[in-house]
């Protein structure tokens, strides 16, 4: 049986095509994905992996997937709900989302954006760190259309550029659709 997946984090998608899935890679960083197929094309398993540049505001799966990874998927450039729409309305049914990212009450305390207004974007009025509770009720995350196993958030240790050590939160979602959007 092949699975697929979509992953908007590279080291994720070696742990899948090494598996036997069938991977399709997406990021709007050219030089990333570059790097990435690099690394992978040294595996025996690297053919399972379909690169594709896309801007992430704007792209639309033409398939649906049994697993959608997004693994710290922060932009500068725009609000973190559309992207994540996105990978949330490429699950099929039977699948599952797996949001990870940065909790804005747990930030590194070495990173630019933790000394002050680390929550917002002032040129976009919006969050960029989200709560797994404002990522379930952004995205309608619920039943009968989804079941959610994980919504929380958890700790983890961290050491920073200079050595320094730090607990850092994350905001982790992992949910089933159950059912197609009606």
């Amino acid at each position: 049986m092949t699975v697929s997946t979509v992953s908007y984090t590279h080291l994720d998608v070696y742990k899948r095509q090494e598996h036997g899935w069938t991977v399709t890679a997406v990021d709007v960083s050219a030089v990333a994905l570059e790097r990435a197929a690099a690394h992978a094309a040294d595996s025996r398993s690297g053919h399972r992996v379909t690169w594709l540049q896309r801007n992430l505001e704007t792209w639309v799966p033409e398939e649906r997937f049994d697993l959608v990874s997004a693994q710290f998927l922060h932009s500068t450039e725009m609000p973190w709900q559309r992207s994540h729409r996105i990978a949330a309305d490429a699950v099929r049914p039977g699948g599952t989302l797996l949001v990870v990212g940065h909790h804005p009450d747990g930030l590194p305390p070495w990173a630019r954006h933790a000394a002050g207004s680390h929550d917002t974007d002032s040129h976009l009025g919006t969050q960029r760190y989200f709560t797994a509770e404002q990522l379930v009720a952004e995205l309608g995350i619920a039943p009968p259309e989804w079941s959610v196993e994980v919504a929380e958030s958890r700790e983890r240790e961290a050491t920073g550029p200079d050595g320094q050590v730090a607990i850092l939160a994350d905001a982790v979602l992992r949910a089933t659709r159950l059912k197609a959007a009606d």
